[in-house]
């Protein structure tokens, strides 16, 4: 609905939407699925520009080889529709890796030290 003309969402206020969704934890990998699979209609919707804050706001929280090889396969099919958004681009990337790198160092450290303090809940990769 948050790139459609016809819903009622202004424009200026879609991107809000859309980041809403995608910083959820229920709605994050929809939000990425979305953008990937409706990236024309966004581009087009847009008039042809990208929105560095849409592509930001689905990979905010990635930190897996798997989400880094995703947003890297993103960028390659459509590098020419961010260019104008390369510098965010570049910096999405970039912080997936320092992502991946925290969770490297400290994801075990911090759920061995949660589970002899006795909480029982599992830490999930995110």
């Amino acid at each position: 609905m948050a790139f459609d003309d016809k819903s009622g969402i202004r424009k200026q206020d879609s991107q809000t939407v859309f980041s809403a969704v995608a910083d959820n934890d229920m709605g994050r990998t929809l939000a990425w699925n979305y953008l990937r699979t409706n990236w024309k209609k966004i581009y087009d919707y847009f008039g042809g520009k990208a929105k560095a804050r849409i592509v930001s706001s689905a990979t905010s929280n990635f930190n897996t080889e798997q989400q880094l090889n995703e947003v890297m396969a993103f960028k390659e099919e459509r590098g020419e529709q961010l260019s104008a958004a390369s510098r965010m681009v570049e910096r999405v990337v970039e912080k997936v890796k320092n992502n991946m790198a925290w969770m490297k160092n400290n994801h075990n450290v911090i759920a061995e030290w949660l589970q002899n303090e006795g909480y029982a809940i599992k830490v999930k990769n995110v």
